[in-house]
């Protein structure tokens, strides 16, 4: 689980991102991103209805992206400043952990916060 200074938890925060960043897509991930005033990567994880009705695959699907964004931002991988929100689409049900963590460090990589 990512730490709550880790986590994007208000509703104006997402507001702000839909409202004031471009949206980058790869795959079956779509990622927005904008810098922020802190030192710090915040990581939201927004899994609609539009993924599947059962909440049992939307939560799953949520969770290991939040795992991956969790292990990224333990090993360094994300440069730090960033606001970043991830949202899957029906695809990712599919994806395997591994092919999900492909896809998501290929996308911030293409947005230019994973940092090499």
């Amino acid at each position: 689980m990512l730490k709550k200074t880790h986590r994007l938890r208000k509703s104006k925060d997402y507001k702000r991102l839909v409202q004031n960043s471009r949206s980058y897509r790869f795959g079956a991930l779509s990622v927005r991103v904008k810098p922020n005033q802190k030192n710090i990567t915040r990581v939201g994880v927004v899994a609609g209805i539009a993924i599947s009705k059962k909440a049992v695959v939307r939560n799953r699907v949520r969770r290991q992206l939040q795992e991956i964004m969790r292990l990224f931002l333990k090993e360094e991988k994300v440069r730090q400043g960033f606001d970043i929100m991830v949202r899957p689409d029906a695809r990712a049900i599919s994806l395997s952990y591994d092919k999900l963590r492909e896809t998501l460090g290929n996308i911030l990589q293409k947005v230019g916060v994973y940092a090499n």
